[in-house]
């Protein structure tokens, strides 16, 4: 549900999950929602938290979240 209240993201209707869809393949279906507007979601190696940027921002923002000992990565 929070990803849908992101500002960035509040014209973008986000899939809705199956009942026999695995979190993988859903988490791709709306990546390609996201590629299609030049974004990408970068999740928290470990955890559940993410960010959404830029895809062409995106390495920037790794290493600045990577300075802050937080380790984001790219599903």
């Amino acid at each position: 549900k929070a990803i849908n209240e992101l500002i960035l993201l509040e014209k973008l209707k986000f899939y809705q999950a199956k009942p026999d869809e695995y979190a993988y393949d859903y988490l791709n279906r709306n990546i390609e929602l996201l590629k299609k507007r030049g974004l990408v979601v970068l999740i928290q190696n470990y955890h559940f938290d993410y960010i959404v940027c830029e895809i062409d921002k995106k390495d920037k923002v790794i290493d600045l979240l990577n300075t802050l000992k937080l380790e984001f990565i790219v599903p």
